[in-house]
């Protein structure tokens, strides 16, 4: 009875496999208490549903997941009965899962693996792993930064496993996730991924980066927070270095610097080695200096360059060859000048004698001339060698320029010819100088003037007339007196002047020979009657050969007297008196010139004026004495203080007088004029002898500031003609009332006529 009403269940059983399954019955078969059915009239269909194929899926759940392990079961057909006698087995870390074998769950309990297995009969046994894991929430890069070696594939991948012992790649959250990470590469060619992320290989040397993901449950890529990178150095190890240049030689000059030479030539291998840095020394410290990244080439010669790696100290050398090239020449003279009689093969000589510098035989250099001189020339065996297609050398300036040409080993192993900056000098074809001539052209109007002009030999020759000054000799007799006024007007010649009369010499100039210079004395004599005085013995006139007033004045001439004798020019009668014939050279004259008279005389004895200063003498009462100076002189300077007599008077024609007081002058008069007559009064009943003091011996030039020549006179409001009544009357008087420092003009009258006047 406790069964009635219960299904029926039909089971089949294979004796062959010792299997047993379970039957499906067309329809449900319960237990009646009676029987009802009797021989079916519809038989129940059994249906026996065997798998004829089975396979087990390995099982992965999370922590604290339950699965049905049926539910990674396939068989063939779907719907097939599992044998009832099915036997589960566990294996692997038990502790891991829970399997409930009457329900057929699993359960995971922590982190593990194992396999599965069902035994369906007959040694039918289907098996598969399974695995609890601990899902992953995050990821974050422990190393951000991992070198490896080129080729080291084994330590990139354990490190990319998070399996090398010195660093791990990342970390999952929660710790001890179990999440199959993934990771994602820069496509640089720096690594390459192997046979599905299996491993992978550092393949070319450089920096690049990775970084590691997972896919969560719901299929997205969660990468490192902040979209972090791992940077990855591959290094590529050095095995050796040397150096590539042609012949294993490299060549330089001095001054380059060929740091950048050697880096370029020096070969690294493998090519791609990382580290590539180097050391250069030498011990040619003299030839070489190599300091940081500097090579400077110091000195000509040949040694060797050694050069050492960082990575691993591997070493290779180079041999140099350091030149000292001349980049540009220098010339004896600038400008070279040539004399144009000489002869073309020296002057081709000179020009190359005019380059200092010779070259080495690795060198080159070249000369092109223009100008009045053309050709070419070149540098052969050290010297310098020069030819002209001048046939003859004509006067004018030639330019000579000299260029060096060296080799630049900057541009390749074997250098390449460059020129440097052309440099030139002047050659000046002139003409030597074989003489001077000195000409003198005195002033028509006035011979104390004139040009002295030089004229070269011959007149084309190169001359500067700086070169050729034009000195006069100094007259002994007047010691340092420049006496004769020269002006360089810059053109090779010369105006000069003087107002000393006198034969002079003009120094040899350019191989002349001496030149005469003949300065006349000039007397300037104005219209009327004056005082004056003309030089003595030695002189005569310039326009006559005669020594007469007659000569000498000329129809100028009106009267002359003396202090006893006289000569008239009637125009009438003509020349009578007792100085008819006698000549011009006495002291002292009254002088009447119908008109104003510029006079010149000679000296006709050579270099000294005779008898200028000879012994007067001085008779008591008034006496004419001249002046016999060429400049005005003081009247303290002019008379020698010991041969003066207490009293003594002298007195000019219109400045006035001055009287002796047996210590210094007392009056108006202060100098004795240039040309002019004075009269001198000796008192006293004896005669006495005066001496002027020698002018040269005495300053060059005026010494009170005033004007030569002819006397002047101021007018009186009196009208008086003092060149008609020049001779009328001598007064000496004292008038009393007259006060030393007030000034009065003295007239004396005939009638209300004015016929002489005195200050």
């Amino acid at each position: 009875e406790d069964i009635v009403g219960k299904t029926i269940e039909f089971r089949a059983y294979n004796e062959l496999y010792n299997t047993e399954y379970s039957l499906t019955p067309s329809q449900a078969i319960t237990f009646q208490l009676t029987g009802t059915y009797g021989y079916p009239y519809q038989p129940v269909t059994l249906t026996l549903k065997a798998p004829t194929n089975c396979s087990l899926a390995n099982i992965e759940l999370e922590v604290g997941e339950t699965v049905n392990v049926l539910d990674y079961l396939t068989m063939t057909p779907a719907d097939a009965t599992l044998p009832l006698n099915a036997q589960w087995y566990i294996e692997g870390d038990n502790a891991a899962v829970d399997f409930d074998e009457a329900n057929l769950t699993m359960t995971g309990v922590k982190v593990g693996m194992g396999s599965i297995a069902v035994d369906l009969g007959a040694d039918y046994l289907i098996q598969a792993e399974w695995h609890v894991t601990l899902r992953a929430t995050a990821i974050n890069i422990i190393t951000e930064e991992f070198e490896v070696n080129k080729g080291e594939d084994y330590k990139l991948t354990r490190f990319m496993k998070n399996t090398w012992d010195a660093a791990q790649a990342y970390q999952l959250t929660p710790l001890g996730a179990t999440e199959k990470v993934y990771w994602e590469l820069k496509n640089d060619g720096i690594i390459e991924e192997v046979e599905d992320d299996s491993y992978w290989d550092p393949v070319n040397g450089g920096t690049t980066q990775i970084r590691p993901y997972f896919i969560n449950k719901s299929g997205t890529k969660v990468y490192p927070p902040n979209n972090k990178w791992i940077t990855i150095k591959v290094n590529v190890p050095l095995d050796n270095i040397f150096f590539d240049f042609e012949g294993s030689v490299i060549y330089a000059n001095v001054g380059d610097d060929i740091y950048q030479r050697l880096i370029d030539h020096l070969v690294f291998d493998p090519g791609d080695a990382s580290n590539q840095d180097v050391t250069f020394s030498t011990t040619y410290t003299n030839n070489l200096t190599i300091s940081g990244t500097s090579a400077v080439v110091k000195a000509e010669g040949e040694g060797t360059i050694k050069v050492t790696a960082a990575d691993g100290g591997k070493t290779a050398e180079v041999s140099f060859f350091f030149y000292d090239p001349i980049k540009e020449v220098t010339f004896t003279k600038n400008p070279l000048n040539i004399d144009r009689n000489t002869s073309i093969g020296d002057v081709e000589i000179l020009i190359a004698n005019n380059i200092v510098e010779s070259l080495p035989d690795y060198q080159e250099g070249k000369i092109s001339v223009s100008g009045v001189l053309s050709g070419s020339g070149h540098n052969a065996d050290d010297l310098w060698e020069v030819n002209l297609t001048n046939t003859e050398l004509q006067k004018g300036t030639a330019t000579v320029t000299v260029t060096v040409g060296w080799y630049d080993y900057s541009t390749n192993d074997n250098g390449t010819r460059v020129w440097g900056t052309p440099k030139s000098f002047i050659v000046n074809i002139g003409v030597s100088l074989n003489g001077m001539t000195v000409t003198v052209t005195p002033d028509t109007s006035d011979p104390t003037k004139g040009v002295i002009t030089l004229t070269p030999d011959p007149a084309d020759a190169d001359i500067s007339w700086a070169d050729f000054p034009v000195k006069i000799d100094a007259r002994s007799d007047f010691k340092d007196w420049n006496c004769v006024t020269i002006v360089d007007n810059g053109n090779g010649t010369f105006n000069y002047s003087s107002e000393v009369p006198g034969k002079y010499s003009i120094l040899p100039v350019g191989g002349s020979s001496t030149k005469e210079l003949n300065i006349p004395f000039k007397s300037l004599q104005a219209k009327g009657w004056q005082w004056c005085s003309l030089p003595q013995t030695g002189l005569y006139a310039t326009n006559d050969s005669g020594d007469n007033f007659e000569s000498f004045f000329g129809p100028d001439l009106a009267e002359v007297r003396t202090q006893f004798e006289e000569v008239i020019n009637d125009p009438s009668w003509g020349l009578f008196g007792s100085l008819l014939n006698y000549g011009i050279q006495q002291a002292m004259y009254k002088l009447k010139m119908n008109e104003a008279h510029t006079g010149f005389l000679m000296d006709s004895y050579g270099y000294n004026i005779w008898n200028i200063y000879e012994t007067a003498r001085l008779d008591p009462g008034w006496n004419w004495i001249e002046c016999p100076y060429f400049y005005n002189r003081l009247l303290s300077n002019a008379i020698p203080a010991n041969q003066l007599v207490k009293d003594m008077v002298i007195i000019s024609k219109s400045d006035g007088s001055a009287q002796w007081d047996g210590m210094k002058w007392v009056g108006d008069l202060k100098a004795l004029k240039r040309g002019q007559g004075y009269i001198l009064f000796l008192p006293g009943t004896s005669y006495t002898r005066i001496m002027m003091n020698d002018e040269t011996l005495m300053p060059q030039g005026n010494e009170d500031g005033g004007s030569s020549g002819a006397p002047r006179h101021d007018e009186s409001p009196w009208q008086y003609d003092h060149t008609q009544f020049a001779d009328n009357m001598t007064m000496v008087a004292t008038v009393d009332g007259i006060i030393d420092f007030d000034r009065y003009t003295i007239g004396a009258f005939v009638g209300d006529e004015c016929r002489g006047e005195g200050e």
